[in-house]
């Protein structure tokens, strides 16, 4: 955890976490529908946030939505009340209804235990109607079962965060074993190299992803941390206190927080304690060739799906400015 390696008990370093932001306002007397909005995906991961959708889009009188990606990382609490199969259902419902793109993301982690069983449940989501638009995959082994699939064929792929391509070639490899239709690049570092690699592979790839608003994860690996030991060993023995609000890990070396989520593998994934607003960078990455914007809201209370879609389209309209303490992840002030 440290970066001096220092040992400590997870037990003394977990803590409840709030995440804070200002709360934004639609303005009442400008119609919102008039706006040049580009392809804005969510990244979610619990079926409140499903709810807040459809209130944002009724106060806004449309859909601005245009993607949506689930089920890398499913809400440990929803998965208390329902089966992976029947959350995933109802969000390809409310995908169909509302005229969205459903992208079912896999997990990034399988052992030989889970594989099997998963791979099962999503091909046979993918099979059925109203069928997803794009499965997106996070686990190389994933990718290698899907193209010797000949049923599943005709859906289109999407390589997620979970498998690193870090160069142009790494990607033509890929798509070579199978069509690739959509990359994440949001695990290059730097814009420069993301606009380098657009421009060997844009002929190739049509859909190019990045992630511009909401949570920023750390590569992570490693259980629930929130039980004891003895605990962990048995799901059938946890009390399940990620049912109960967010945590977070604190680095005292560090003098770090990281906000961390759990999902229906009591796998823990950690994200950096602040949330991403690059709003108003979204004309410059089109102009390298980003064409779908993503706001993650993997480890963010429902109440987030409209403050951060508020922020993008005030923005966008022109209403607010860019903010001082803007993150320059991707290190996008170097495009100039």
């Amino acid at each position: 955890m440290s970066a001096q390696g220092s040992d400590f008990k997870f037990s003394r370093n977990i803590q409840k976490f709030e995440w804070e932001n200002r709360r934004p306002r639609l303005k009442k007397d400008f119609d919102y529908s008039t706006l040049n909005i580009p392809r804005i995906n969510l990244r979610l991961s619990s079926i409140g946030q499903i709810n807040e959708i459809k209130k944002f889009c009724a106060k806004l009188g449309f859909n601005p939505i245009y993607s949506i990606e689930y089920g890398e990382i499913l809400n440990t609490a929803d998965l208390s009340k329902s089966s992976f199969n029947e959350i995933i259902t109802k969000v390809k419902k409310f995908c169909f209804n509302y005229g969205i793109k459903l992208q079912l993301s896999t997990p990034r982690i399988l052992i030989e235990r889970d594989f099997d069983r998963v791979y099962e449940y999503v091909k046979n989501l993918c099979l059925t109607e109203p069928v997803p638009s794009s499965i997106i995959i996070n686990n190389i082994g994933y990718l290698w079962a899907f193209i010797n699939d000949d049923e599943l064929h005709r859906i289109p792929v999407e390589i997620g965060q979970g498998i690193n391509l870090l160069n142009s070639m790494s990607i033509k490899c890929l798509n070579n074993l199978h069509p690739i239709d959509t990359v994440d690049f949001s695990t290059f570092e730097k814009s420069i190299n993301i606009k380098n690699c657009i421009k060997k592979i844009k002929n190739l790839i049509p859909n190019r992803k990045l992630t511009i608003a909401g949570n920023i994860r750390v590569p992570s690996l490693g259980l629930c941390p929130l039980n004891n030991d003895s605990a962990i060993v048995s799901r059938l023995s946890c009390k399940a206190p990620c049912h109960n609000g967010n945590y977070a890990l604190k680095d005292p070396s560090l003098k770090k927080v990281l906000p961390f989520v759990v999902d229906g593998f009591c796998r823990m994934h950690m994200f950096q304690d602040y949330i991403l607003h690059m709003y108003e960078y979204v004309p410059k990455l089109e102009q390298i060739g980003i064409n779908e914007f993503v706001i993650d809201l993997s480890d963010l209370p429902p109440k987030y799906v409209s403050i951060l879609l508020t922020h993008f389209l005030n923005t966008l309209a022109g209403f607010e400015k860019p903010c001082k303490d803007t993150i320059n992840e991707y290190c996008i002030q170097e495009l100039g």
